[in-house]
């Protein structure tokens, strides 16, 4: 099989932990030709593998990254045989705008269709106050019934395709993405502090805001604690602004982006996540390998991995209150979820195995 894959991932084109996966998934099949919407920012065409190779769009305009991307292809295909134009198969990263780029794509040649899910676009707070979303749901509503296959990130997401979009449950895969075990041993707190964790970009649908009035609601009550927001984005200076508003400053420590998150995750006696919507939820799914009990919204992964009442307390989006309480009713009662007991998880050598098979199961459909 030859795989041709388009998306945004630009960390590809340094050593990290996405490119050490994509060397991977190289090894699965004959090549992997990896398309990246990128910006004229130096970004050159490279092997980063025996047969895995990175070809930036290096585009003026964001408008370009759909064109780039398409002619970047449109020569791969031209450049294979005819045998190995029968065994292509083109992932896309998403069903907006990397899917039309290889549904045209895909309309040129004989290869299948992967689009791949990896956020809620179909949750009501995607597309809210934000005229590109719009457009993107409804460039997914019209791509996905067109694909040859599915793969999608939690089962929220595959029920949701299957309910809304009405699409059959066999064109769909639920597979999410693998991340590195943390180094995650406990460390002793100071007595009686409470510990709370935020793992996230700090842009708007995050709702880090959200974290910020819990945790103040949370001090407010009495309790003894402090909480570490690791992770940047647009949002952190308005987010700093807030703490001090609400006078927790002293309190909260905002890390900023981390490469390594183990020392955090050994720091944390509880994962907090209030987005509005979320595909999984890398964040909350390491905790919980981690064995540190997760307080989130309904979004993403819970109900599947966090799991009410057993392992993490699972709140309505936006009750800024659900989100004071569960973090209080934890810190009153330590013990309640059996805290660092590790839930399994599979090697990644299972998961290259599920995979491949999503790879093939496509192509051959």
């Amino acid at each position: 099989m030859i795989l041709l894959t388009i998306g945004s991932d630009r960390s590809l084109f340094r050593e990290s932990a996405a490119r050490e996966r994509v060397r991977a998934y190289g090894r699965l099949v004959a090549a992997t030709h990896i398309i990246v919407f990128t910006k004229r920012v130096g970004f050159q065409k490279k092997a980063i593998g025996e047969n895995v190779y990175l070809y930036p769009t290096n585009s003026r305009l964001r408008l370009g990254y759909l064109w780039g991307a398409f002619f970047i292809g449109r020569a791969i295909v031209g450049g294979l045989s005819l045998q190995d134009r029968r065994e292509l198969l083109i992932s896309c990263q998403d069903p907006f705008e990397s899917g039309l780029v290889g549904y045209l794509l895909a309309r040129f040649s004989e290869a299948a269709l992967q689009l791949q899910v990896h956020t809620d676009f179909l949750s009501p707070y995607f597309a809210k106050g934000d005229f590109v979303n719009r457009v993107r749901v409804w460039l997914a509503v019209w791509l996905l019934p067109r694909a040859d296959c599915i793969r999608v990130v939690s089962q929220r997401i595959k029920r949701s395709l299957e309910s809304q979009l009405k699409i059959e449950a066999s064109k769909i895969t639920v597979l999410p993405i693998w991340s590195v075990p943390l180094d995650a041993a406990p460390q002793i707190a100071a007595k009686g502090a409470f510990r709370i964790l935020v793992v996230a970009r700090l842009e708007k649908e995050k709702r880090i805001d959200h974290a910020l009035l819990a945790f103040s609601e949370f001090i407010k009550r009495g309790s003894v604690g402090g909480l570490a927001i690791v992770g940047d984005g647009s949002e952190r200076r308005v987010l700093e602004d807030l703490a001090r508003a609400l006078k927790v400053q002293h309190l909260v420590i905002f890390h900023g982006w981390q490469e390594d998150l183990s020392r955090y995750y050994a720091d944390a006696d509880i994962l907090l996540m209030t987005s509005q919507y979320e595909g999984w939820g890398m964040a909350a799914a390491d905790a919980i390998y981690a064995g540190i009990p997760v307080v989130m919204t309904d979004v993403g992964l819970a109900g599947e991995l966090v799991r009410d009442s057993e392992n993490g307390i699972v709140v309505p989006v936006g009750d800024i209150e659900a989100m004071a309480k569960a973090l209080f009713s934890i810190a009153a009662d330590p013990g309640r979820f059996r805290p660092r007991q590790i839930h399994p998880r599979e090697s990644f050598d299972e998961y290259l195995a599920r995979y491949r098979e999503a790879l093939y199961r496509c192509r051959h459909v």
